[in-house]
């Protein structure tokens, strides 16, 4: 006991944080990810993926789920046009591995993720996404009336790494100083 107290009067570091230290990394900078959650979804979203139709069997939803980026694509009204849900990439697979029939249409398969609209925070729209169950949920307008975007995690990690909000800080490593970029 006497030895471990001693030894964190003479360092606050552990055999662990020493090694992180030596090569540049502040152990004590919180801040950064705190402030990066105040970030809109509008600013982060990617494009809508190509969107199947309600009266389109599962035939084609395989053919255009073979190309989705996260496994999940956008469903809308065969007769207007408009969002009426998503269809995943298991959701199908599950269909069709139980002999379901491929003139199925694609509404049969339905699942409608949390709604997020371009001006929420990326914080709500990673608690969106983690309670939706799918890769990928659609961004709304702020009306609500059309999706506008797509939102899915590497969306929401491309905020991590944006110019923008970079800092060049100072980082402490053993007794210099540096400045990181």
């Amino acid at each position: 006991v006497l030895a471990t107290g001693l030894a964190h009067r003479l360092t606050p570091d552990t055999i662990y944080t020493l090694k992180l230290r030596r090569r540049g990394v502040d152990l004590g900078v919180r801040e950064t990810i705190a402030d990066r959650r105040r970030v809109d979804i509008g600013s982060v979203m990617v494009e809508v993926p190509p969107p199947l139709t309600t009266d389109q069997d599962l035939s084609a939803a395989v053919r255009l789920l073979e190309h989705a980026r996260d496994g999940v694509l956008p469903v809308v009204s065969a007769d207007d046009g408009t969002y009426v849900g998503v269809m995943t990439a298991p959701a199908l697979s599950d269909a069709l591995a139980q002999g379901d029939s491929d003139r199925l249409p694609a509404a049969a398969l339905l699942e409608l993720p949390g709604r997020v609209v371009a001006s929420d925070t990326i914080e709500a729209g990673v608690q969106a996404l983690s309670a939706s169950g799918t890769a990928a949920i659609p961004v709304f307008s702020d009306d609500g009336r059309e999706v506008v975007g797509w939102f899915d995690h590497s969306a929401a990690l491309s905020a991590l790494d944006r110019p923008d909000w970079r800092r060049s800080e100072e980082v402490r490593v053993g007794k210099e100083c540096r400045s990181r970029r």
